[in-house]
């Protein structure tokens, strides 16, 4: 009776389908259940990449907010932290003839609440933001001034200057950074302060100097990453060879994406960039610590002295699989246009102190950043 069941089915089908044969009803059914089954994976891989994209783009959220340069997202704190990391005294100068401003970094005192150690090394960054476009954007390179070694209440009175035209000065804000000098690491932000040059008068700056104080801001915490990597750096500038060595990796947090990969090894990818072009590229030998994998591997490249400001090393931290199969985990890079508390330090004291190697950690950014 079964049987007289399913051919009267399969009869209707073919009907339904209008075949003849039985045997083409029969593939036409088991083509339609695969297309069933097709879409509703395609469906579930979406939903799981939906959910993974929101994740992902949570996680770039709160790094890129940790990462963020001093106040170009966000300029809220003012008032809240009234005395507490201290005060910077400065001076501004808007020569209306040429169209220069001059900022005068003076002097500056430390708070109780100053995370700043008793007598370090100081030195200050300044930067120009405009919002002339509604969102503040940072204009042209940073200035770094001098540094003040061992003193309790620096004095700098380093004059910088900025090509900024009289009708955009209503925009402008001037972004200081202090920080403590690290010989070894990135250097740590000490206090922060924004100054809108909307809150003065332009009469009480123009052609003639405005000085003043304000209250500093809590500094940039250091950005720690999945882990650092301690790396050298050589110019010889007679042969015009940059050399290039890694040391070591320590405090790796990886373990989690190790396992979801099934990777067991990891290894840093070195490449050298000028204006966007690659000039060379190494790769050390891969380790099986990831905790602290030892690495001591030396490369050379050749680099002209006259791409010096233009180059930079890249560097990827990446776990290695069968096969071959790599996966970036982490990268960082150092330059002349990199952040002058970290890459761009870097690079400054290896070209200063060429031909004697100059060595550093570097925190490794993830790739989600």
């Amino acid at each position: 009776m079964s049987d007289s069941t399913g051919n009267r089915f399969l009869e209707q089908l073919s009907r339904a389908f209008h075949v003849e044969s039985t045997a083409v009803t029969v593939v036409i059914l088991i083509l339609i259940c695969l297309l069933c089954v097709s879409v509703t994976v395609v469906l579930v891989m979406l939903i799981i990449h939906c959910v993974k994209t929101q994740a992902t783009a949570k996680r770039r959220k709160g790094f890129r907010k940790r990462l963020a340069s001093v106040y170009l997202d966000d300029i809220s704190e003012r008032g809240k932290t009234r005395g507490k990391y201290g005060q910077l005294l400065f001076s501004i100068h808007y020569q209306s003839e040429d169209g220069k401003l001059i900022v005068v970094v003076m002097q500056a005192t430390f708070g109780e609440s100053s995370s700043v150690e008793a007598f370090s090394d100081t030195y200050v960054t300044v930067k120009l933001a405009s919002d002339k476009y509604g969102k503040l954007k940072q204009c042209g390179d940073p200035v770094r001034t001098d540094m003040q070694r061992k003193k309790e209440s620096p004095c700098w009175n380093y004059q910088c200057t900025f090509d900024v035209e009289k009708k955009d000065l209503k925009y402008t804000h001037i972004l200081f950074e202090l920080f403590s000098y690290d010989a070894v690491s990135q250097d740590k932000s000490i206090g922060r302060l924004a100054i809108p040059l909307n809150n003065f008068d332009l009469g009480d700056y123009i052609d003639k100097t405005l000085e003043h104080a304000e209250w500093l801001q809590a500094g940039e915490p250091k950005f720690n990453g999945i882990g650092q990597v301690y790396l050298g750096l050589s110019y010889q500038k007679t042969l015009e060879v940059l050399e290039c060595q890694v040391f070591e990796a320590r405090n790796l947090k990886i373990s989690e994406c190790m396992k979801a990969l099934k990777h067991k090894q990891v290894n840093v990818h070195v490449e050298l960039r000028c204006n966007q072009v690659s000039l060379g590229s190494f790769e050390t030998r891969p380790k099986s610590d990831l905790l602290t994998p030892y690495f001591n591997e030396r490369f050379n490249f050749k680099l002209n002295k006259d791409q010096l400001s233009d180059a930079k090393l890249t560097f990827q931290l990446q776990s290695c699989g069968k096969q071959g199969k790599k996966h970036i985990l982490g990268s960082f890079a150092v330059g002349s246009t990199m952040d002058m508390s970290g890459g761009g330090k870097h690079w400054t004291e290896m070209l200063e102190n060429s031909p004697r190697s100059q060595a550093m950690w570097h925190a490794l950014i993830p790739k989600e950043v």
